[in-house]
């Protein structure tokens, strides 16, 4: 038993051989000692499991981080061009690790909180999850939209002042557009 712990603690790995429950069922098999991080049933291999929102570590039952969230920078909309890049970013808790997921698999070269997307073919399905000893759920999935290069843009302008009166000066700030789309090289409108 010494032997498949450590082999377990040097792997890092919780599995069939290296399971590990923070409290073990009382002696009658039929109770376990309720913590923070347990439950107080046995399950049927008489074994304490922890709590929903904590996973089994070789330490013991650990919080798993809360549900990450896919985000866009607030310029774009979920659309983009076909061969543009698409920058998204998943935020939640602080993590020493982040999987990002592409059409529901796993893209093994995202590692960083902000990742870079292609759009080369159809729609894509973004998600991402935050790995902190334990992996968090996945974030909600985001359909970032596939559109031909020809396609048009419809943005949001926004004014400031938010009143435009005649021989004022203003700003107008274009949001909401496809990723790809170069609102610098576009006419947007003309007076």
């Amino acid at each position: 038993m010494k032997l498949v712990l450590a082999i377990c603690m040097i792997l890092g790995t919780v599995g069939r051989f290296c399971q590990v429950d923070a409290v073990a069922c009382n002696e009658d098999k039929s109770a376990c000692l309720k913590t923070d991080f347990t439950t107080e049933t046995c399950d049927k291999s008489k074994k304490c499991k922890c709590l929903a929102g904590y996973e089994p570590t070789l330490e013991g039952c650990i919080k798993k981080p809360n549900k990450p969230t896919v985000d866009l920078d607030g310029i774009h909309n979920d659309e983009a061009l076909e061969g543009s890049n698409v920058n998204l970013t998943c935020n939640g808790e602080a993590a020493s690790e982040y999987k990002w997921y592409k059409d529901r698999e796993l893209d093994a070269k995202q590692t960083r909180p902000n990742a870079i997307f292609r759009m080369d073919k159809g729609n894509i399905i973004i998600e991402c999850a935050l790995v902190s000893r334990v992996e968090s759920d996945k974030s909600g999935a985001l359909t970032i939209k596939y559109l031909k290069k020809d396609s048009t843009a419809t943005p949001k302008i926004n004014f400031s002042p938010n009143k435009v009166a005649e021989n004022k000066k203003y700003t107008a700030t274009c949001t909401g557009y496809p990723w790809g789309f170069d609102a610098n090289k576009n006419v947007i409108f003309k007076k």
